[in-house]
């Protein structure tokens, strides 16, 4: 069996950066149910990696916020998958979708200052 590395499936390019990332998670009828900071670990226009302090009790509807440069913005995307670290901390995969223009754009924006 022929297994995928990681970097075989990305679409874009990914950035190691730490950005603070605001997320709430919330229960199947929409109500809060925990909040929280975490940071991303990497990013791309595709999605993310972001570090928890602990596990989304709901991945399917959680919200969450990037501060890119001065701005926060709100990307919505599909959690694919979270672990739990040696450390301790969790490891969360986003993949982005359903941007809207304006958001793509400020996300390229910021993406384009690595270069």
């Amino acid at each position: 069996m022929t297994t995928q590395s990681n970097s075989d499936r990305r679409r874009s390019e990914r950035f190691k950066t730490i950005n603070f990332v605001s997320y709430r998670d919330k229960d199947d009828q929409g109500s809060v149910i925990a909040e929280g900071m975490a940071k991303t670990l990497d990013i791309s226009l595709n999605g993310a990696m972001i570090e928890l302090q602990a596990p989304l009790v709901n991945p399917q509807t959680a919200e969450l916020e990037f501060a890119l440069d001065d701005e926060v913005v709100s990307l919505p995307g599909l959690v694919i998958d979270q672990q739990e670290e040696l450390n301790g901390s969790w490891k969360l995969r986003v993949e982005f979708k359903n941007l809207k223009p304006a958001i793509l754009h400020k996300l390229q924006t910021f993406i384009l200052s690595f270069r």
